[in-house]
């Protein structure tokens, strides 16, 4: 099943045979952050980053084992599929057979991972919260519990939030299997307070060994102000304020198409959580299948609400890994049907694994020698890489304003502090005068400018490019316009 795991990804991000498919998606800014690394910068000190370190981290890894090239951002992406896939067989496997374990991973990796398809950070420490998942239905021993703090101190690493709701879950069902199964004439009191204790610790002394290097570069203070002031003040905008709530296209019929799976996931996950929570709390002696199967919900419950403070389907897809396990454990409880309700899924997910191998495989794509190595590039994306390409040097200082998926294949180098400006109160007025000084000290010869930056339909408030925008009119010109609504602005012979 790895095997076959590997070959379905494989031709998800390749063109058969070799050549790699240049991604997309969130994961574009850790290519450059670790590019930057690469280069002697340091995150949080020489360039902004509002995320753990752990992402960045990794592709640097990748980078330096293996160099800078495309073909290393999709391998990263097939290994993350795999190892999401391994542990999602590995909790599984604790609830229901291993044969409907294999299919639950399957169903995960096809129907869930394979539609975002990138290597986030929110990916990776849910591939990690779940191993401490699996660590301590394995093992509840004090070394079990000491190994599961070990694992969301990795979680933490990543993505802070996540850990934290994941920790919060697992301190309450150890506490509950504590008050079930122990005696309090033998110890169950000291033992009630013990094991969340050996967990809090271990993954206390886990992060603070993972951020040594980090707090030694840039101080607590720094960290604390990107990381929890900037993100609560600045980048949690709330529901209500979530463009169409979330979803990739506005709730309408006539985008079913798009938002059909993703509202469905949205739908059914809390459900799902809350109906095997039900069923346990409503028996007076749950099974150990149960008892599992409630670790996995109760989890999987914390991340959702974690998540739904400012709900994005692709964090909610991240996520969604629990769900998938208690459900498929739901319908293995069904009385009649199961059987047939399964062979569906699995034919079900077959199915759907082949349609998306071929809609990526028969994509108009354009074959082109980057810097960085060849890659297949979509066709409306194909002039503005091959313009910028033909116009610029690997090393060249430049600013891809709305968007960071240019530097790392054509190594690139972004010239400001800044990775990207929005029209929202994520760009801060103060970081927009230190970047107008890094353009003008570095003399950056080309910027990309996208037109949403100059939407007249920003709420003036939360829209602080207007210095930018004055700068750019004053020592630019527009020279190249795109298809993708991108300009290419060069700057003004003196």
């Amino acid at each position: 099943m790895l095997i076959g795991v590997a070959v379905y990804l494989f031709c998800n991000l390749f063109l058969l045979w070799h050549t790699p498919i240049l991604q997309s998606d969130d994961q574009v800014y850790f290519w450059m952050d670790a590019q930057r690394m690469l280069h002697g910068e340091r995150v949080y000190v020489d360039f902004f980053q509002y995320t753990p370190p752990g992402t960045d981290v990794f592709f640097l890894t990748l980078f330096k084992l293996f160099g800078a090239r495309v073909w290393v951002l999709n391998t990263a992406v097939i290994l993350l599929g795999l190892a999401l896939y391994y542990v999602c067989f590995q909790v599984a496997r604790h609830i229901m057979e291993a044969r409907i374990a294999l299919l639950c991973a399957a169903m995960y990796v096809v129907g869930i991972f394979s539609k975002p398809l990138n290597a986030t950070h929110h990916w990776f420490s849910v591939l990690f919260a779940m191993s401490a998942v699996s660590a301590i239905l394995s093992n509840q021993s004090s070394s079990g519990v000491t190994i599961c703090g070990g694992f969301l101190a990795l979680s933490f690493f990543f993505t802070h939030t996540h850990a934290i709701a994941a920790l919060a879950a697992i301190i309450i069902w150890v506490g509950w299997q504590t008050v079930l199964h122990a005696s309090w004439r033998t110890g169950g009191k000291r033992q009630l307070i013990a094991q969340p204790a050996i967990l809090i610790v271990s993954f206390a002394i886990g992060v603070f060994a993972l951020y040594a290097y980090f707090i030694a570069t840039a101080g607590t203070q720094r960290l604390w102000y990107q990381h929890v002031t900037y993100v609560y003040k600045n980048a949690v905008e709330g529901f209500a304020a979530v463009p169409n709530l979330g979803f990739p296209a506005p709730i309408a019929w006539h985008n079913w198409t798009t938002i059909g799976m993703p509202l469905l996931v949205t739908l059914l996950l809390p459900l799902v959580y809350i109906i095997s929570l039900y069923r346990v709390v409503r028996r007076d002696g749950p099974t150990n299948t149960e008892q599992s199967n409630a670790l996995v919900s109760l989890v999987g419950l914390f991340l959702f609400i974690e998540v739904a403070v400012s709900p994005n389907w692709l964090r909610l897809y991240a996520v969604a890994m629990p769900g998938v396990i208690a459900a498929v454990y739901l319908l293995t409880r069904v009385k009649r049907g199961s059987r047939q309700l399964l062979f569906g899924l699995a034919f079900g997910t077959a199915c759907l694994g082949l349609l998306l191998i071929w809609s990526r495989q028969h994509r108009t794509y354009v074959t082109a020698s980057l810097p960085a190595g060849a890659a297949a590039i979509p066709q409306d994306q194909y002039d503005e890489v091959h313009w910028i390409a033909e116009h610029t040097h690997p090393g060249d200082y430049f600013f891809q304003a709305a968007w960071p998926g240019l530097y790392m294949p054509l190594e690139l180098r972004n010239a400001l502090f800044l990775d990207t400006v929005e029209i929202n109160n994520q760009t801060r007025p103060e970081h927009l005068a230190d970047a107008i000084r890094q353009l003008d000290r570095k003399k950056v010869q080309y910027i990309l400018w996208s037109s949403r930056l100059d939407r007249s339909g920003a709420i003036p408030s939360r829209d602080h490019l207007e210095p930018l925008r004055e700068y750019l009119h004053s020592q630019y010109e527009p020279v190249k316009s795109f298809s993708t609504g991108n300009t290419i602005w060069a700057r003004k012979p003196l």
